[in-house]
């Protein structure tokens, strides 16, 4: 019997379970509740109210504790975006957006949710079509409807454009076209195609091909009277060659100038490629042949010039007996002669030499030691910048001398012991006083220093024991004398420009320095004030 109600009593028990677990089914919520969602397309930009509702929200609200949470993704990234308030979010143009609308419950005592998931497509923008040459150089942007088209009427023209050519050249446009860019980078000509149905910005860029010309260029040849020279018709990729060497009757070609006047040759050794039209001009000089001291006392030399012209220097042949005045020739077997050996006339009894305009007398002591030497005469309108070193030294009867207007330097010792020494005119055109210039000078006693001269160096007129008196210019480009310039002298007072005042110069030499008003005033007429008239003059104390 004990038996029998133990059974009894387990199958009552596994019935009861039976009955508790058929009341465990999942809890819902009535069906009157329910969540409506559309997808959404064209969705403007801009804070976009949701488009959801929720069927008998307020009628169940406080019956079921009902709640709604609104989350929303950029899709497909899956970002999430802000929800405002559960009822709008933020949308920009052409993005797609998830919306997820989840509705919470307690419904007897135990929580429940259902979902409505839909999208919102946002609205297509306008596309933009952009014509250009680089990002910061556009030519032309067209504005179309997504979706819309461009007829290649709207297509503007490629423009011409230009790089940098390089020196002596010039650029030109082989070809030009609008292309656009595939995926790997590579260039599509612009066609029809690529312009309709448009869907996304599209950047359209020109594209040239060039080719590099050189400019051509002419020199036309003025002979000054000589026989016609052609003119050389070139490019800037050519070097000009040197023409045939023009004549002209009872003169000798010295070579082609770059400027009229004729002072600069044109450089012919320099390999210049052509970089603009030019003219080149014809030195000429007049043959002396006849008046000239005859060649058989002389010795030439071939030499060329840094510019490529040939022409001759010359020397005595015989320094013993050579004597009395001479005129250097300026031309020799259709050549001029232009200069001198160094020494070319040093210890000769010569009394007088005229020197040839078209000499530059840049080799040492030329006439040194020329003790019979009482004068020299350059040719009008000289071209020589330098007189040499030591290049009159020793000439002890030499008295005076007219420097010619060309001179920049005078270099060492030129002057030097020239004991007769008078008179100097120093030209306008002086730069440079080297070093013991006119040591030992012991005639001079004045001298006028020009407005140009900018350096007085050591020991210029050290040992001129008669010079007291020195002028210089209030306008003078003064910019150094040493302090034994003067050494030797008898000079005691020397006047400067005032803006030498804080230069010191000379100081502890003995000399008095004074300057000239802070205020430059006009220059004088007068050439014998000493203010500087542009040349100076070595002149005897009378």
């Amino acid at each position: 019997m004990k038996k029998k109600i133990i059974l009894i009593i387990i199958t009552v028990l596994i019935a009861a379970a039976a009955i508790g677990l058929s009341g465990c089914a999942e809890k819902k919520l009535p069906s009157d509740i329910y969540i409506t969602a559309s997808d959404v397309d064209g969705a403007p930009a801009g804070e976009y109210y949701l488009p959801y509702t929720i069927n008998n929200f307020n009628k169940y609200e406080m019956q079921y504790n009902l709640s709604v949470k609104v989350s929303a993704y950029l899709y497909p990234e899956n970002t999430p975006v802000t929800v405002y308030n559960n009822r709008s979010i933020t949308v920009e143009k052409e993005n797609i957006y998830v919306i997820v609308v989840r509705l919470d419950a307690i419904v007897d005592g135990e929580a429940v949710s259902m979902t409505k998931e839909f999208t919102v497509n946002a609205e297509k923008a306008d596309r933009a079509v952009t014509f250009m040459h680089s990002e910061e150089e556009i030519v032309k942007r067209i504005i179309v409807p997504y979706g819309g088209s461009i007829d290649m009427s709207e297509v503007p023209e490629v423009p011409d454009r230009y790089t940098v050519s390089t020196e002596g050249h010039v650029t030109e446009i082989v070809s030009k076209r609008w292309v656009v860019y595939d995926s790997d980078g590579n260039p599509l000509e612009l066609i029809e195609e690529y312009l309709t149905d448009i869907t996304v910005n599209i950047p359209v860029y020109s594209e040239y091909v060039y080719t590099e010309k050189p400019i051509n260029y002419v020199i036309k040849f003025d002979t000054d009277g000589g026989s016609e020279t052609a003119d050389y018709n070139g490019n800037s990729d050519t070097v000009p060659p040197e023409p045939p060497t023009p004549v002209k009757e009872g003169y000798t070609f010295v070579g082609w100038c770059t400027d009229e006047e004729k002072t600069e040759f044109y450089n012919w050794k320099s390999n210049q490629k052509l970089n603009k039209n030019m003219t080149l001009y014809a030195k000429w000089v007049k043959n002396n042949t006849e008046n000239a001291t005859p060649n058989s006392n002389f010795n030439f030399y071939l030499s060329t010039d840094n510019y490529g012209n040939d022409f001759y220097l010359i020397e005595a042949k015989d320094k013993n007996n050579l004597v009395g005045e001479i005129i250097l020739p300026n031309n020799y077997n259709g050549l001029p002669v232009r200069g001198m050996k160094e020494s070319a006339f040093e210890g000769t009894d010569i009394t007088k030499v005229t020197i040839p305009n078209v000499y530059v007398l840049d080799n040492q002591r030329g006439f040194a030691d020329c003790k019979k030497l009482t004068e020299v005469v350059f040719e009008e309108n000289s071209i020589t910048d330098t007189i040499a070193s030591g290049f009159f030294m020793q000439c002890t009867s030499l008295e005076s001398i007219e420097l010619p207007d060309s001179i920049i330097w005078i270099r060492p010792n030129a002057f030097n012991n020239c004991l007769a020494l008078k008179s100097v005119k120093l030209p306008a055109s002086l730069v440079f006083i080297n070093s013991k210039a006119f040591s030992s000078c012991k005639s001079l006693r004045s001298i006028v220093i020009p407005d140009s001269v900018q350096s007085i160096l050591e020991k210029v007129f050290d040992q001129c024991t008669s010079l007291s008196e020195i002028s210089i210019g209030k306008k003078s480009s003064l910019q150094e004398i040493e302090p034994d310039a003067f050494e030797g002298t008898g000079i005691k007072e020397i006047t400067l420009p005032y803006r030498l005042k804080d230069k010191n110069l000379l100081e502890g030499t003995g000399i008095t320095i004074n300057y000239y008003p802070e205020e430059p005033e006009e220059p004088e007429e007068d050439t014998e004030s000493g203010t500087g008239n542009g040349e100076g003059e070595v002149t005897e104390n009378q």
